[in-house]
């Protein structure tokens, strides 16, 4: 066996938890700075004062991270760095795109996408980097569900909002996770709130991702086989009754929310048949794949030939064609969807990481056919580092165990860790 001494696990802990403040405070005061914003009346300058003290926030907890992304993975950052800017700047000398709309990108990649990222690959104990987000996921809950119940539009109660909606969808997962573990009623009570949030004013998107989580952590890991025949029968039993008297049930609980004047964007589209209707985005994509026979080889660049101000084509597999040509584009859709199924399929041997790769898994899922901004979306930075590391795990354990003596530990630069065969 080899351990650390106390000493030294106190300064990778600290480590891992100024990460941790980053990879929980970014997305905590994007989410306050959109809830505040749908739950009250906010004039432009309050919306600008909002707007500015959540980017100073956001900067703060990067700089509390930064010290230790650079200690840790130095040239990992450094690399990913100019990887991305030369797509940037590739994509400028294509001239298909604006410099304001690449400067933009470009700062939201760099500057957020990819530190996200390496904090998530630096940091060597999952477990804590999953109990910390079971903590805040209460925190975006309360947030989020009473922006989204509470908030005014247009004269009634409930906000519409993408935004929310996905915010909402990695915290429920976590609840869902640690519900199967511990059976807390506090889990439970969050998990049903949650549902119900996104259900009734979130989006139509998270919700496909969730099933695919609930179904992969709730049901397919049953052990015994009873058991697990009697959930997959009770689902598609619960399922059908749900197609048959679909409407019968939306228009009551449509009713309900009507006296108290709440609206439902969802339940609009359920009651009139519409929910999986998108011509708007069918349009897209057909005027996307028109582009893309255009210029077959070497694509458009980074955001380039977006039509309107920046309006991407919704579709990640787009996108990557777009950018980089239709040879690039198939081995990278091939390479991400790869990826993305093997959580559900192959287990690693990190039990954290296992769960946060199946979380961010099944969250990226709605990248392939609904939705894109892959450059931009720091979820599927983090899935990407939750891959890699779970690749390495296997050889840091071995590179670990094969040292004898003092081990040398690149990650905390100056840190030796002495190793005792107990």
């Amino acid at each position: 066996m080899y351990s650390l001494n106390r000493q030294e696990h106190n300064i990778t802990s600290k480590g891992d938890l100024r990460l941790c403040i980053f990879i929980i405070g970014y997305p905590f005061f994007a989410t306050l700075n959109i809830a505040i914003k749908s739950s009250f009346p906010v004039s432009s300058e309050i919306w600008s004062i909002l707007s500015n003290t959540a980017a100073l926030c956001s900067i703060i907890v990067l700089l509390v991270a930064l010290g230790t992304m650079l200690r840790r993975a130095p040239m990992y950052l450094l690399l990913s760095e100019l990887v991305f800017l030369s797509l940037f700047m590739i994509s400028v000398l294509y001239g298909n795109v604006s410099i304001d709309t690449i400067i933009d990108k470009a700062l939201i990649t760099c500057g957020i996408c990819i530190p996200m990222a390496i904090s998530v690959f630096c940091i060597r104990d999952k477990q804590l980097l999953l109990r910390y987000l079971y903590l805040s996921s209460f925190m975006f809950t309360v947030i989020v569900c009473y922006a989204l119940f509470f908030g005014v539009s247009k004269g009634v109660l409930g906000t519409y909002s993408q935004s929310l909606g996905y915010a909402l969808l990695i915290p429920v997962m976590i609840q869902i996770d640690h519900y199967m573990v511990k059976r807390k009623a506090i889990d439970l009570v969050v998990i049903i709130m949650s549902i119900i949030a996104l259900t009734l004013f979130g989006s139509r998107g998270p919700l496909p991702c969730l099933a695919i989580y609930i179904i992969w952590r709730c049901i397919i890991p049953v052990k015994n086989t009873v058991h697990r025949i009697v959930l997959i029968t009770l689902t598609i039993l619960l399922a059908a009754l749900f197609y048959e008297f679909w409407g019968d049930i939306v228009n009551l609980i449509a009713g309900a929310l009507s006296e108290y004047n709440i609206k439902s964007y969802t339940l609009e589209r359920l009651v009139s048949g519409s929910i999986g209707e998108s011509q708007a985005r069918l349009l897209l994509y057909n005027s996307y794949i028109d582009m893309i026979k255009e210029r077959p080889l070497l694509g458009w660049g980074v955001y380039g030939g977006y039509i309107g101000e920046g309006l991407g084509p919704h579709n990640m597999v787009l996108e990557y064609l777009m950018a980089f040509g239709v040879f690039i584009g198939v081995i990278l859709t091939v390479i991400s969807a790869l990826l993305v199924l093997r959580p559900f399929f192959f287990k690693t041997k990190n039990k954290s990481e296992q769960k946060l790769l199946l979380m961010y898994a099944s969250y990226s899922v709605r990248l392939f056919f609904y939705s894109g901004g892959f450059l931009s979306n720091y979820s599927w930075f983090i899935f990407l580092a939750l891959s890699l590391a779970s690749l390495n795990y296997v050889n840091r354990k071995n590179e670990g165990k094969s040292r004898a003596g003092v081990y040398v530990d690149s990650l905390d630069k100056g840190v030796q860790i002495k190793c005792e065969n107990q």
